[in-house]
């Protein structure tokens, strides 16, 4: 216990947004789990939400390949925001309520972006299946 009198006493922060391990256009992000969750402690920074991001794999086996990556070399708590970058229908669903129920995952990321690479389009009938899941917080890139 700490007397902690006449003191401001402020609780660890949460970033939401980082990218560590995060392969992107032909280039790599710096940081792994490690280093980037080690420097987010120095500042003040308890959990970070981690983007989980892959254009060839679904989002199970996207988000595994995360936990890899992290599991073990976090410095503080983390959670993933899943990015879905392709719609298969009955597929997709069924991997976001899987996610969501049994492995605590409850926001997933589409892009209006990076056309042709991660660009999830809104004529993929599953674009609006994302806000349809009341479990779900859907974040647009």
């Amino acid at each position: 216990m700490v007397d902690a009198r006449g003191h401001y006493v402020i609780p660890g922060g949460i970033d939401p947004h980082t990218h560590f391990n995060f392969p992107f256009m032909n280039s790599h992000t710096i940081d792994d789990f490690y280093s980037g969750t080690k420097a987010a402690l120095a500042g003040g920074t308890t959990t970070i939400i981690d983007l989980a991001v892959s254009s060839d794999t679904g989002l199970i086996e996207t988000f595994q390949k995360w936990r890899n990556l992290a599991d073990g070399k976090a410095c503080c708590d983390y959670g993933l925001h899943v990015a879905i970058t392709s719609w298969k229908d009955g597929v997709t669903e069924k991997e976001m309520e899987y996610l969501c129920k049994e492995k605590g995952v409850n926001s997933f990321k589409c892009f209006m972006a990076y056309k042709d690479i991660l660009m999830l389009r809104e004529s993929q009938t599953g674009f609006s299946a994302v806000f349809e899941f009341s479990f779900v917080q859907p974040f647009i890139h």
